[in-house]
């Protein structure tokens, strides 16, 4: 065997051994996630718990389902195949479905070890840098949450794809390509969040692959006409996706959910969430499953110190091409992989979310790990070199630590709201749902104070009226309930929830004409709703005119 088979082959070696290490170090920490519970008051029950066709497992129904339908205000069909088949093999418990989201992350910990060596990074720091990833507390949304299934599994494929990319870049084939291009293609049908990953490829190919760069002459103008006629496919299966997601969440109406946020607060956010990440990875704390949207104004001093050091950062990073290339090349990773979650066109009413940090920031990973090495191979003094492998262990093995703590926050429900009302204070989601599970338990005045509560935290924020109307009802309250479900209504019209309540509020006063239309109203929105269809037949057999609310 020749010498430099030999090498590449023991250098290959290492790869794995490193990949695997970090994998299973991953693994081990987020382990007891998979003890938990799932989180029922937050998307755990629309995607699983209460989602007849996820929990029906595999079935022909549930997979065309998964391709043709738009439910949670997403299509993402492998995700909901995912979830069906963790269903099939685990049924409703949930550490099984634990299990497969902790073992999706490790993987991926393990193959941003061998994306970062494939791209020239030393074994060792590529392996710092997979368990930077793998280890970082701000993964636990992404691993502990069922419903973000998403994410971890989007990522998976994500990295493949990037790693099909590379093997292309250093051999050109059609395998590796159409790897590639596969890849990328399921991992858009796992999360949309990955249509900027063809500006990815090309950043790439810029740096460290090399396989385009600046300059004039025809070799440089055929490498470019190969680069976009080679990105085009990506390009195209992005487009498409974005089309459809931005279709699916406009027919659900996300969108019109914070339509009192305006343009000037979500491009303020948006520039102060660039930093408030970078910050939050840097030092974790107070890590929230749920930040509130601060409403900060375009012309505020701290939005206004964002976007100048966002332009300063921007200016550095282009100034710095020539000598330190991986600046650039990461911090426009992180900033193109923001782009579609960043909140300018917002969905939801989130300031920022832990969640959106789990691939962009593998950008500011890879330009930390790129100037760490520099810095290390100009080191002159080896205990300069012993001082920044220790610093590295230990800041690693805290990153663990605090991950492993983190997770008893997501033990359950009632556990992850205290810990999102102790980071963030003043937060109407948390206090909600604080309150809904005191209703649950009978505490009725624990309850009413916090839904009062959630209803000062964000007076624009119509769930919290629309529960607190429920119960109010339920206990024969009828002028208070009712005078909370017509606000709950006028908040937010969308809300099939509130129309509900309203349409009991006006049954109990004897005003059935206008209950059944706000029944009606209730079945529009949410067609599968049993408890208003049920009352509008009853209704109008009261009227005189029975049937169901088809007729």
């Amino acid at each position: 065997m020749p010498v430099a088979d030999s090498l590449q082959g023991s250098k290959n070696s290492r790869r794995w051994i490193a990949a695997l290490a970090v994998a299973f170090a991953t693994a081990v920490v987020y382990w007891p996630a998979t003890a938990n519970s799932f989180i029922d008051l937050y998307d755990d029950g629309p995607y699983v718990l209460q989602n007849a066709k996820v929990r029906g497992g595999l079935t022909a129904d549930g997979i065309a389902w998964a391709f043709t339908a738009v439910h949670v205000h997403n299509w993402h069909p492998l995700t909901w195949l995912s979830h069906m088949t963790d269903v099939q093999l685990f049924g409703l418990d949930p550490a099984g479905h634990h299990r497969t989201g902790v073992l999706l992350h490790a993987a991926n910990a393990g193959l941003v070890v061998l994306l970062f060596a494939a791209l020239g990074a030393p074994v060792l720091a590529a392996a710092l840098a997979g368990a930077f990833f793998g280890l970082h507390p701000l993964r636990l949304q992404s691993v502990a949450w069922v419903a973000e299934r998403k994410d971890v599994l989007s990522g998976l494929f994500f990295f493949l794809a990037l790693l099909a990319w590379v093997r292309h870049a250093r051999k050109p084939g059609r395998g590796p390509y159409l790897a590639a291009l596969g890849s990328f293609a399921l991992g858009l049908l796992a999360k949309p969040m990955l249509v900027t990953m063809p500006a990815l490829l090309l950043l790439l190919d810029l740096w460290p692959l090399g396989r385009v760069g600046f300059g004039r002459g025809a070799e440089v103008r055929g490498r470019w006409r190969r680069e976009l006629i080679e990105l085009a496919p990506f390009a195209a299966l992005s487009l498409a996706v974005a089309a459809i997601t931005v279709l699916a969440q406009g027919s659900t109406g996300s969108f019109s959910v914070a339509d009192d946020i305006t343009l000037g607060q979500r491009v303020a956010n948006a520039a102060t969430s660039v930093f408030s990440y970078v910050a939050k990875t840097a030092w974790p704390a107070d890590l929230s499953v749920f930040y509130p949207h601060p409403r900060r104004e375009l012309l505020s001093l701290v939005a206004l110190a964002a976007l100048a050091g966002f332009a300063g950062v921007t200016a550095g990073a282009f100034a710095a091409w020539r000598r330190a290339p991986w600046l650039l090349v990461g911090w426009l990773w992180y900033l193109a992989m923001l782009v579609p979650v960043i909140g300018i066109f917002q969905v939801g009413r989130q300031g920022m979310a832990d969640r959106y940090t789990y691939l962009p920031t593998v950008g500011l990973l890879l330009a930390a790990t790129w100037s760490l090495v520099g810095l290390v191979e100009r080191a002159s003094s080896r205990n300069f070199r012993i001082g920044t492998a220790v610093a590295s262990f230990a800041a690693v093995v805290a990153l663990a630590v605090a991950t492993r703590e983190g997770i008893g926050a997501w033990k359950n429900s009632e556990t992850l709201f205290l810990r999102a009302r102790s980071a963030t204070g003043a937060n109407a989601l948390a206090s909600n749902a604080l309150a809904t599970i005191a209703a649950v338990r009978g505490q009725f005045d624990e309850a009413e104070r916090l839904f009062h509560e959630a209803i000062a935290a964000d007076p624009r924020f119509g769930v919290p009226r629309q529960n607190l109307a429920s119960m109010l009802l339920s206990q024969g309250r009828m002028e208070e309930g009712w005078q909370h479900a017509v606000e709950a209504v006028r908040i937010d019209p969308s809300n099939g929830r509130a129309h509900y309540a309203l349409g009991v509020g006006l049954e109990m006063q004897g005003r059935l004409a206008e209950s059944a239309a706000a029944y009606e109203e209730t079945l529009r929105r949410m067609p599968g709703h049993e408890g208003a269809r049920r009352r509008l037949v009853e209704v109008r057999a009261a009227l005189g005119s029975p049937g169901g609310p088809d007729r």
